[in-house]
């Protein structure tokens, strides 16, 4: 069998292949169809990271397959748990998303955003800013999201709801992110799929800082879980200081008292996405939700 033309009339001409058979590999080395030796410097786009044919990994996979293959996200599974917590020990982070492909994690950072700030800031905070010469994905709305005009030929209308910025320009960056009504930005540190480019650090630390400045409330909830109950305190702070919304919040035990005393007040800050420095809530000793 040939399989340059099988694969040809077989396959969907969906990316371009170099014309190399390979069929064995061990480390970082990969062998063609005639013995010759390569040495693998993408990690089959990062999928094989831990090299080809790995001692550890294929035993993990051989015990595993005796046992289950797969189950869907409707049950309890050990080694996904186990998985999911080392991730988070290493990481610092404080969950995990198993998805299949680098496009469903953009998807998902995407939708993730995008609920939160229409919830917190208004609906017409939808907008992702990314950056030119970026890459994201190839399905229709990383695509979108993708800064390079070439891979949105063809695909028209893409899903609306993107800016691309030049990377390296802060001014340009923050003045697209406030006149579109931004609800996040998504960037890549080393630009992969452009050309093996590294962003500027303190470009990346400037936008960093900037997105932490217009998105305060989010910052610290995620730091101290207190994404939802202490919401409505952005409105108090409008009128009052650290002090007097400290004595304030005192008052109420639960979320839906503090709602209910500020119902209105609250409903105004979402809709003028008011943003303030939550530190002086530690000092509260005790924290209680519905």
């Amino acid at each position: 069998m040939n399989i340059f033309e099988s694969d040809k009339e077989y396959i969907a001409s969906t990316y371009n292949r170099f014309p190399v058979h390979l069929v064995s590999g061990k480390g970082s080395l990969v062998y063609d169809e005639n013995g010759k030796e390569y040495i693998d410097m993408g990690s089959g786009i990062g999928v094989t990271s831990f090299g080809f044919a790995d001692d550890e990994w294929q035993k993990a996979i051989t015990a595993q397959i005796a046992k289950l293959q797969h189950t869907s996200n409707l049950y309890y599974t050990g080694p996904c748990v186990e998985l999911a917590r080392k991730l988070c020990e290493k990481t610092g982070m404080s969950k995990v998303f198993f998805s299949n492909s680098g496009a469903e994690a953009n998807e998902c950072a995407i939708k993730a955003a995008r609920k939160y700030a229409a919830e917190k800031k208004g609906k017409d905070y939808f907008t992702i800013i990314t950056l030119k010469n970026s890459f994201h994905g190839r399905t229709l709305t990383t695509l979108a999201a993708t800064g390079q005009e070439h891979y949105h030929e063809l695909f028209n209308p893409l899903t609306p709801g993107f800016a691309h910025v030049e990377a390296g320009n802060i001014d340009e960056l923050k003045k697209t992110a406030l006149e579109t009504k931004a609800a996040a930005i998504m960037m890549e540190c080393v630009q992969g799929e452009g050309g093996v480019i590294a962003l500027d650090a303190d470009f990346v630390t400037q936008t960093a800082e900037f997105a932490k400045e217009n998105n305060n409330a989010y910052t610290a909830a995620r730091k101290n879980d207190w994404l939802d109950d202490y919401t409505w305190f952005k409105i108090l702070r409008k009128k009052w200081d650290y002090k007097t919304c400290y004595e304030e919040a005192k008052k109420y035990s639960t979320r839906s008292e503090f709602k209910n005393r500020c119902g209105s007040a609250y409903s105004l800050a979402m809709k003028n996405g008011w943003l303030i420095d939550y530190s002086w809530i530690k000092k509260k000793k005790t924290h209680k939700t519905k």
